[in-house]
C-alpha cells in the first residue's frame, strides 16, 4: 500500500483516530531494532463506530544518529474456515484490554 493510499483512508474517518498499543516488544541490536505491538484502533468511519485490532512490526535503522523506520507492516488475523476472510471484529480479553 502506498502513501497516497493510507492517506486517502485515513482521510475518510469522522474525527479523531484514537491508537492504543499492547504486548509492546523492542529488540535492538546495534544500528537495528525491531518492535512489534497488538494495537487497538477506534474512531468513527462513515458514521459508524469502528473498534478493531491489530498487529504492527516494524525495523529501524539508525542512519546519522537517527532512528528511522525502514519497514512497516501491519496485520489483522484470518478466519482458518476456509474463506480467509480479515478477522477485524475479533477481541483482545485480558487485563481490561477490550
Amino acid at each position: 500500500m502506498n502513501r497516497d493510499s493510507v492517506a486517502a483512508w485515513l482521510g475518510g474517518w469522522d474525527g479523531p483516530i484514537q491508537i492504543d498499543a499492547r504486548d509492546v516488544n523492542l529488540t535492538v541490536d546495534g544500528d537495528l531494532a525491531f518492535v512489534s505491538a497488538l494495537n487497538r484502533m477506534r474512531g468513527r468511519q462513515g458514521g459508524e463506530d469502528q473498534d478493531m485490532w491489530y498487529r504492527t512490526t516494524m525495523c529501524l535503522r539508525k542512519t546519522s544518529g537517527r532512528w528511522r523506520i525502514v519497514h512497516d507492516h501491519s496485520s489483522v488475523p484470518f478466519y482458518m474456515d476456509g474463506s480467509y476472510r480479515a478477522a477485524v471484529d475479533l477481541k483482545a480479553h485480558w487485563g481490561g484490554a477490550a
